[in-house]
């Protein structure tokens, strides 16, 4: 999921299948397309990295598999519903930091 390049044809072939096969699998078991499906799972490992407060927050995006910071961020909030900066502040706050 890191790797920005990672296409639903490239998770294909890797299956050895038709990219048109793994995404009616995907719809099958889990209810979303495979491109949907790798943007939840990434925008779950970037709350895991904001909450560990292991690296930069501008950083996040590039180890989650995002090429740019801007759409990150804004994926990010539309799933998450703050910004990634408020999301560091809140898991900051929860766990007594400041």
């Amino acid at each position: 999921l890191s790797e920005a390049t990672l296409t639903v044809e490239k998770m294909a072939q890797n299956f050895d299948m038709t990219p048109e096969y793994l995404r009616k699998l995907y719809r099958t078991q889990y209810g979303v397309s495979p491109k949907e499906y790798m943007l939840i799972k990434r925008i779950e490992m970037a709350k895991l990295i904001i909450e560990s407060g292991d690296i930069r927050l501008s950083c996040v995006p590039y180890e989650c598999g995002f090429t740019d910071y801007p759409y990150f961020s804004r994926v990010f909030k539309k799933r998450v519903g703050v910004s990634p900066l408020q999301y560091l502040k809140q898991t900051k706050t929860e766990r007594g930091e400041s």
